[in-house]
């Protein structure tokens, strides 16, 4: 079994994605990942931002919990099942 899908830049579009629907602004997606402009990213996006203007913005971590609880309740292996990832709730202090 393998990612044979998965190229180094599609965790950078996941990423993108991710910040695209949770609502933040064409050129701070830009600065986060590394362009000097929002040209770039609005060139490769704009459908998607299109989209996201539409609908209410969905916060990146609710979107990671959700997809990893699907994964779970799939039976599909994780990726990386021995993840040194701690993964803070809101309220939740570290200790």
């Amino acid at each position: 079994m393998g990612l044979s899908w998965a190229t180094p830049y599609t965790g950078r579009r996941t990423y993108i994605s991710l910040m695209i629907h949770a609502g933040v602004p064409p050129v701070v997606v830009a600065a986060s990942v590394g362009h000097t402009s929002g040209e770039t990213i609005w060139k490769h996006y704009a459908r998607m931002f299109d989209g996201a203007r539409t609908s209410e913005g969905v916060p990146m971590d609710r979107t990671i919990r959700a997809a990893r609880r699907a994964v779970h309740r799939s039976g599909l292996p994780t990726v990386f099942p021995q993840s040194n990832v701690v993964e803070m709730r809101p309220g939740q202090k570290r200790g």
